[in-house]
């Protein structure tokens, strides 16, 4: 809202603005009205990125698991694997389960060969092999990088870890490795 104020100060006896005086105050205000639209438009952009922002993880981790295929071996027995595969079915993977009491042979016939990268359960996703309580950041991350490597595992039963007895990973690392079984540290937590 522009105010004009008019006194008599400026020469004018009556209290009305000269030409030159509206014709400033005209621009002053266009000038304004200008300045208010650009902000009203850098605002509605700011607003939109800060959401898209916000939100972008949020897309991207739903894409790289919404419907994506999941197969999981795994023992009948095992209530850490189920936990597992529940954690994955809520962060949006499809999963489907196969039950063995056999799981080395599973393992092996998969191209996980060397028991030091072993766990309780072994997963499918794509072309990739995931061993253990590997979390869904590192599936996802793995998912959207889509490195030259068999999989990745997260050896042994990592008591803090999706699954188990945490959904927030801590205290454990993740490895990848390639069909020669050679390791390198994919997260550490």
């Amino acid at each position: 809202m522009v105010v004009l104020v008019i006194s008599p100060e400026d020469g004018n006896d009556q209290g009305q603005a000269s030409k030159g005086e509206l014709t400033s105050l005209s621009d002053e205000t266009e000038h304004q009205k200008t300045e208010l639209t650009m902000n009203s438009a850098q605002n509605k952009f700011r607003a939109i990125s800060l959401v898209l922002t916000i939100l972008s993880p949020l897309y991207v981790s739903t894409v790289l698991a919404d419907g994506v295929p999941v197969t999981v071996w795994k023992s009948p027995f095992c209530g850490c694997c189920q936990g597992w595969v529940d954690y994955m079915k809520d962060n949006g993977f499809e999963v489907t389960t196969r039950e063995s009491e056999n799981m080395n042979a599973i393992k092996h016939e998969l191209g996980i060969t060397d028991p030091a990268l072993h766990s309780c359960h072994t997963a499918k996703i794509g072309d990739y092999l995931i061993e253990g309580h590997v979390p869904v950041s590192d599936i996802r991350q793995l998912l959207e990088e889509k490195p030259d490597i068999l999989g990745l595992t997260a050896p042994g039963m990592p008591s803090m870890s999706p699954g188990m007895n945490s959904i927030e990973p801590k205290d454990y690392d993740v490895l990848q490795f390639d069909e020669d079984q050679n390791t390198t540290l994919f997260s550490r937590y």
